[in-house]
């Protein structure tokens, strides 16, 4: 893959929500994506499994 298909790819596993997928890429990648992968890791999301599972909790004690 060149780097314009890397991009591509690591935009669109991102958009379908595959966080840890795209992480994975991203690092397997980043010297190939070189000063996108910033800009990159920066858009995705901080999930934190502790804050997901509060909120849940807290939405069911309503």
């Amino acid at each position: 893959m060149n780097k314009d298909e890397l991009i591509k790819q690591a935009k669109e596993l991102i958009s379908k929500g595959n966080v840890e997928k795209a992480k994975s890429f991203l690092d397997e990648h980043k010297d190939e994506i070189g000063e996108h992968y910033d800009k990159l890791k920066k858009s995705l999301p901080d999930l934190n499994m502790d804050d997901i599972a509060n909120q849940v909790k807290g939405f069911f004690k309503k």
